[in-house]
């Protein structure tokens, strides 16, 4: 990260990203953590990074989708960004929203706060108890989260989180969200292939996903990738075993595909899914879960697979059974489970295209 300062007040203090942190266009945190002089015993000093039981403070910035309040390679957080809506609430001077959400775990107030121009950009939660960053952040968008779609509901309004920034008040120490913004590449040279209609349709799905911000429908979107190669992979096998079969010839044997373990094989893998770079221990920790590392691929997405159970998840939400308790579109333990299996679910979308389609890559 850099600081860059000038007088010209057309050049902000912009604190740009630098190095690969992560997945372009994948939400991800970042802690803050304040030191409080030289004194190493200080309470606060000794404050875990995860946040310790408490009090919390969480503000999310809302920006009108397609117009970001930020440049795309500029990290700031909730008192710095000037958010945007299409609702508009009235004179910054002398207006302010109030609403109470009532949760299993508590009353919350939340309080939205206009733009110069009278139209919501701010809301916030003064206070919150939580165990921590994590649950504080849970509280806070599972009441955020009903406000927000009964708004959208009542106004035909989107509304959408620009930036998220949760501040533990006994220390100040605070986690904040982001996007890596897309590297800027030159254009590919692919004329010449052949058409191929499963490729048009798996080529759409990856780039509606990229042009999502919705962690749900990218989710989906790569999921349905996943899903399209491996049946189109497992009828293929099946034809290639039946024709060895009627020649007396034992079907071929095919590698397991596992991913992979060490930080160098992971290194190595994201250079050949995504585009060598100097990927980071916070991108490995981004896209390799823990309990996914050295796992088959197979295992991840067949039925009852990790990937598999959280497609089902969102699928069940948005089309919803009446006649079964499900959860809805909204359930903040559902978005911390899609953002958390997002950049691996598109990794192994990647792969997979780049193994099935070797010469559109020019393999």
């Amino acid at each position: 990260m850099t600081a860059r300062k000038g007088p010209d007040p057309a050049v902000e203090d912009e604190r740009k990203l630098e190095g690969t942190w992560g997945l372009s266009g994948i939400g991800m945190f970042m802690t803050l953590k304040r030191m409080y002089g030289k004194n190493p015993n200080d309470a606060r000093n000794q404050a875990p990074p995860s946040g310790s039981p408490g009090k919390y403070k969480v503000s999310f910035v809302l920006s009108r989708p397609g117009f970001a309040p930020l440049a795309e390679n500029v990290i700031s957080f909730a008192d710095d960004v000037r958010g945007d809506s299409h609702i508009f609430i009235g004179d910054p001077a002398d207006v302010r929203l109030e609403i109470e959400a009532k949760l299993p775990s508590g009353k919350l107030v939340l309080y939205g706060y206009p733009n110069d121009k009278g139209f919501l950009a701010k809301i916030e939660i003064e206070e919150v108890e939580a165990e921590g960053f994590g649950d504080a952040n849970l509280k806070a968008y599972n009441a955020l989260s009903i406000v927000m779609s009964r708004l959208s509901l009542l106004t035909d309004s989107p509304l959408h989180i620009y930036r998220i920034t949760t501040i533990e008040l006994a220390t100040q120490n605070l986690i904040g969200s982001f996007t890596l913004p897309f590297a800027e590449t030159a254009v590919p040279m692919f004329s010449g292939y052949e058409p191929d209609a499963d490729l048009a349709k798996f080529a759409s799905l990856y780039r509606e996903a990229l042009n999502s911000n919705a962690p749900n429908y990218q989710y989906l979107s790569f999921f349905k990738i996943i899903e399209g190669i491996r049946r189109n992979v497992e009828e293929r096998t099946a034809r290639e075993n039946e024709a060895a079969r009627a020649k007396g010839e034992r079907p071929p044997s095919r590698p397991r595909e596992v991913l992979p373990a060490t930080k160098a094989e992971q290194i190595a893998w994201l250079n050949q899914v995504l585009r060598p770079q100097k990927w980071s221990d916070l991108a490995l920790d981004q896209v390799f879960p823990a309990e996914a590392v050295g796992k088959r691929m197979n295992d991840l997405i067949r039925a009852g697979g990790m990937l598999d159970m959280i497609r089902n998840r969102i699928a069940h939400a948005v089309m919803r059974d009446e006649t079964k308790g499900t959860i809805t579109i909204d359930d903040g333990l559902l978005i911390n489970e899609v953002s958390k299996w997002l950049p691996l679910c598109k990794c192994m979308a990647r792969y997979l295209l780049k193994r099935e389609y070797p010469q559109f890559f020019g393999g």
